[in-house]
């Protein structure tokens, strides 16, 4: 009699590279430091921008404790968010078409959630943004 392996925890996609096709232009907007107001934005390469999300694809929902900054044991909260990419082709679609990373690339707020960048993501993630780590 041969033991049954358990099945594999389901992997958890987020769909967010469902969002594009190839008419899909993305742009990057970023915090300006002199008065922390938002810039214009600027054309964000389409290959980096699939890269991306493809490496946010199986992030999991933020724990609330890991890649956060904490006042005390109870107030744990997401660092401020240095940059925007955003896919959006109208305002109304903007909640779900758009990534803001935030905690140096681990982390990113994906419609009205907070999710963690996946381990294995890390490098890709530093390497399309290595002034945000």
């Amino acid at each position: 009699m041969t033991a049954r392996m358990p099945d594999p925890a389901p992997v958890v996609s987020l769909r967010v590279t469902n969002t594009t096709d190839a008419r899909t232009t993305f742009r990057i907007f970023r915090r300006r430091p002199d008065n922390n107001h938002w810039d214009a934005g600027s054309a964000y390469a389409y290959t980096n921008g699939v890269a991306l999300l493809r490496a946010l694809e199986t992030s999991k929902p933020w724990d609330n404790k890991s890649h956060a900054a904490a006042y005390g044991l109870l107030h744990a909260h997401t660092p401020g968010i240095e940059l925007t990419i955003d896919w959006s082709r109208t305002k109304k679609e903007r909640k779900t078409h758009s990534v803001a990373l935030c905690y140096g690339n681990r982390l990113f707020w994906y419609g009205d959630s907070v999710y963690q960048i996946p381990k294995s993501s890390y490098e890709a993630a530093d390497r399309l943004f290595p002034k945000n780590k």
